[in-house]
């Protein structure tokens, strides 16, 4: 038909398929010009020759899945990491969707970002003497450029009994966590104190609660600047917000923490520590923050 000079449209109603087809076959076999069925197999043949394999998930991957999606590994970072992204993370996204209608519980060790916008709310938890808002804070520390700035929070127990004090590094991402008897300013303070004693420690970036009041004796006593984010606004210490959400992966909301061990919170920290991340080009903050440390002067 092309030799016919019929048009695209009537070969393509004559073939039963879409005059779109009919364009592309021509655009992508035609050589100088002129389309023969012969060249057009040939050129076809060799494409699906030179096209990548497509890797799909067996018996022996299927266990590797499983074992780092216990480890709250996410399927970004296993395709990444284990399968230099020759399984994508979203066929191991497919595949677990696929096991879950089939009855299985992969899909139970996915970690979801749950997001809840708060508008038009009063903070009535008072003032902290003396603080600085983070519009103050330097610019460098949003940049991420140098080791040293800190973001730092509390989880609660159930009924707010017993908490973890949180304080991740912004440029390594690595957390250090220790155990709290509940949201007492001084038992709030020691623990800051005791997490970043002999670290280095430029700035630390804390939430509106009044369990950081004593921040002025943490700064005297780690020399460090201390600021504060605005009301209801995580998004202002998003790593820390992020980290807090990893670790609920260990000690879920409702969870007892008075009857936490210090054995599960170290375990949940070396997974958290040594679990690869994107933004660290999928090395882990333990690894990073080892290199860092390895580079400083």
């Amino acid at each position: 038909m092309c030799k016919a000079k019929k048009t695209q449209s009537e070969i393509a109603n004559a073939i039963g398929v879409s005059q779109s087809t009919i364009s592309r076959e021509l655009s992508r076999n035609r050589v100088e010009g002129v389309y023969t069925h012969g060249r057009a197999f040939m050129r076809t043949y060799l494409r699906l020759l030179l096209k990548p394999k497509r890797y799909l998930i067996g018996e022996n991957e299927a266990d590797i899945l499983e074992t780092f999606l216990k480890k709250k590994w996410s399927p970004e970072t296993i395709s990444s990491v284990c399968f230099d992204k020759k399984i994508s993370h979203q066929t191991i996204y497919n595949y677990i969707e696929r096991e879950r209608q089939l009855g299985e519980t992969l899909y139970r060790y996915l970690f979801f970002k749950k997001r809840r916008k708060k508008y038009g709310i009063k903070d009535y938890r008072g003032q902290i003497r003396n603080r600085v808002i983070i519009e103050n804070r330097p610019e460098i520390v949003a940049e991420r450029s140098r080791f040293g700035d800190w973001e730092g929070d509390l989880i609660m127990g159930k009924n707010h009994k017993g908490a973890i004090l949180t304080l991740v590094e912004r440029r390594s991402k690595y957390l250090c966590a220790t155990y709290l008897s509940g949201k007492d300013a001084k038992a709030t303070k020691n623990g800051v104190i005791k997490l970043l004693r002999g670290m280095n420690v430029k700035t630390i970036t804390f939430d509106n609660g009044k369990e950081f009041a004593y921040h002025e004796d943490i700064s005297k006593k780690l020399r460090s600047e201390i600021y504060f984010a605005h009301p209801y606004t995580s998004y202002e210490r998003g790593l820390n917000e992020y980290t807090n959400r990893l670790l609920r992966q260990y000690f879920p909301k409702g969870m007892d923490l008075r009857k936490a061990t210090e054995r599960e919170l170290k375990f949940a920290l070396n997974e958290i520590n040594s679990r690869p991340r994107k933004s660290l080009n999928w090395k882990s903050p333990s690894d990073y923050l080892h290199e860092l440390k390895c580079a400083a002067p």
